[in-house]
């Protein structure tokens, strides 16, 4: 008698333990979808494939700027941004990714007119003669 009551007790115990595992499966399973739908929002999607492709694109510029041939050409250029237009169209995210693309290029537009202003402000100073004082008579 005493193992049938500690036998029911014992799959009380499991039963229990089994029904806590499922409420904590359903609600990982929530936060997972709610997580998913939060990334598949177009801003979401536009701002990572921006963000992947972004580093990629100025170490393929940055190389060319330092050896000349071995940076990005037309021939690597165009396949990676005809893959890019069409995953971004298939997904109606060409709007956002041009807005983000557009405020990229204001901001580089920017920073080259600094760094250039910079230089010229640099070989300006270079090159204008020291201003000595001339013999005292």
């Amino acid at each position: 008698m005493m193992d049938e009551s500690s036998d029911d007790h014992a799959v009380a115990d499991r039963k229990e333990q089994l029904i806590a595992q499922g409420r904590v499966f359903r609600a990982r399973v929530v936060q997972s979808k709610q997580a998913l739908q939060a990334g598949l929002r177009p801003q979401v999607l536009a701002k990572s494939a921006i963000a992947r492709v972004a580093p990629v694109v100025l170490g393929m510029l940055a190389s060319r700027g330092v050896s000349g041939a071995n940076g990005l050409d037309l021939q690597q250029a165009l396949p990676l941004l005809a893959d890019g237009y069409s995953a971004l169209s298939r997904r109606g995210l060409v709007k956002p990714a041009l807005r983000v693309a557009g405020i990229a290029g204001i901001v580089g537009a920017i920073g080259w007119m600094v760094a250039s202003r910079q230089r010229a402000d640099d070989t300006d100073s270079a090159s204008s003669p020291a201003q000595t004082p001339g013999p005292t008579i």
